[in-house]
């Protein structure tokens, strides 16, 4: 699908040696040098998902200059000038967005590059500039940023593995400790609030089933109250076990 999404973009912009996938510095109008600050480790980290924080407090960042309201118009580059993969978390023109870059390689100080607004001879192609997907070395990854219990809960990995609300209130929070979070209430002692049900999809279920037994998870989670049993993951193979 993606690569006929390229196509498709191309050819709107038959006029334009450039497609959105091969996109260099040189075809934006604005650059802000970016570095990472706060990590105090000696080791190199392979493959690092950071946040960057977007406002007019970076630099000379105007978001009036962006021709998408949605950071449709926005790319990272290495130094070298690779494209970076990334993914916009929360947009909010009138505050701070977060975007999600993958960096191949990181330590304290490392450089990169936010680029902004094509150029006019690329106009076309200004709000489907298409970043590589960072989470390719996941098999799912839930920002929860959805509202109600009627969306999906999207994951940001390729493998599509969207869950849905079960039980509890299912409302945005807007003190999460990474852009949104979702508050689920309890329903019951073992009533899981957010399920991914991969029994109906085979590929879907083959990448659940690739974890195995031994494999890493971060979140971010606050409860409240007295908790007597609870459990952020777990997964369940038929009608009960975890």
């Amino acid at each position: 699908m993606k690569r006929i999404f390229l196509i498709l973009a191309a050819a709107l912009a038959a006029s334009n040696a450039t497609a959105a996938d091969s996109l260099t510095m040189a075809d934006f109008v604005y650059t802000n040098k970016l570095q990472v600050v706060g990590y105090t480790g000696t080791e190199t980290l392979q493959n690092f998902p950071v946040l960057v924080h977007i406002s007019t407090n970076l630099g000379d960042f105007q978001y009036s200059r962006m021709r998408s309201t949605k950071g449709g118009d926005l790319a990272f580059f290495a130094v070298d000038g690779t494209r970076l993969a990334s993914e916009v978390d929360t947009w909010t023109t009138s505050g701070t967005s977060l975007v999600w870059v993958k960096l191949p390689s990181m330590t304290q100080g490392t450089v990169f590059y936010m680029c902004y607004r094509l150029t006019d001879e690329l106009a076309a192609l200004d709000t489907m500039v298409e970043s590589p997907n960072p989470w390719g070395d996941y098999v799912g990854v839930w920002h929860l940023r959805e509202t109600g219990t009627s969306n999906p809960i999207a994951d940001s990995s390729p493998n599509g593995l969207d869950g849905t609300t079960t039980v509890g209130e299912g409302v945005n929070e807007s003190n999460g400790a990474i852009g949104r979070a979702r508050r689920i209430a309890k329903d019951n002692d073992h009533a899981p609030g957010i399920i991914v049900d991969v029994n109906s999809d085979a590929t879907k279920k083959a990448v659940a089933d690739s974890l195995g037994t031994d494999f890493h998870a971060s979140y971010w989670m606050r409860t409240q109250g007295n908790v007597s049993y609870s459990y952020m993951l777990g997964r369940r193979k038929g009608d009960y076990g975890y």
